[in-house]
């Protein structure tokens, strides 16, 4: 009888270890994953300060990539393009447009100059985003990394653009276009 009761009270106390187990597994997973990449979630927690929660979902804020984006472009040389390039039907509207229509502008003057440095190496530009085709361009040797990078971020700062962007917001995105893009 009593090794009956000893033998019973084992299977309860085993059974309690294996609940206990169940529940601590992912915890301690977790906690041990956390020890391990620490130093990339600090990083990535820093860089949290950089985002902002709306109801359109989550994203990098305006100003942030518009300073990364500028020192970026301290170091960059432009790409020359030739005034013939650019269209003769657009021009810089910036005293009669909205800020939203001025960057709609700058894209399509990225546009331009991608799309003309893609014709140079005959690179077929047809539905690839800028930032595509400017990946493309500097794996062809056509644009450095630097001027591909800054490119990115120009198109960054555009598709962070909405109805409500300041007039100092598109003043910067046309800083770093100019500093991009040098007419001859």
């Amino acid at each position: 009888m009593i090794n009956t009761f000893f033998i019973i009270q084992e299977n309860k106390n085993f059974e309690l270890y294996i609940r206990l187990i169940e529940v601590l597994i992912w915890p301690l997973t977790l906690l041990v994953i956390i020890l391990m990449f620490r130093k990339n979630f600090v990083s990535a927690f820093k860089r949290l300060g950089s985002f902002e929660a709306s109801a359109t979902g989550i994203s990098m804020t305006f100003q942030e990539v518009a300073d990364q984006a500028m020192e970026l472009a301290q170091n960059v040389k432009p790409i020359a393009i030739a005034k013939s390039a650019v269209s003769l039907h657009r021009h810089d509207s910036s005293h009669d447009a909205t800020p939203f229509e001025q960057v709609a502008e700058v894209q399509h003057e990225i546009e331009q100059t991608v799309n003309r440095l893609a014709e140079n190496i005959k690179f077929e530009t047809l539905n690839y985003s800028n930032s595509y085709i400017a990946r493309k361009l500097e794996e062809r040797g056509e644009i450095n990394y630097k001027q591909y990078k800054l490119i990115e971020s120009i198109e960054s700062l555009i598709s962070l653009s909405d109805k409500n962007i300041t007039q100092k917001q598109v003043d910067d995105i046309k800083r770093l276009k100019n500093a991009l893009i040098k007419t001859t």
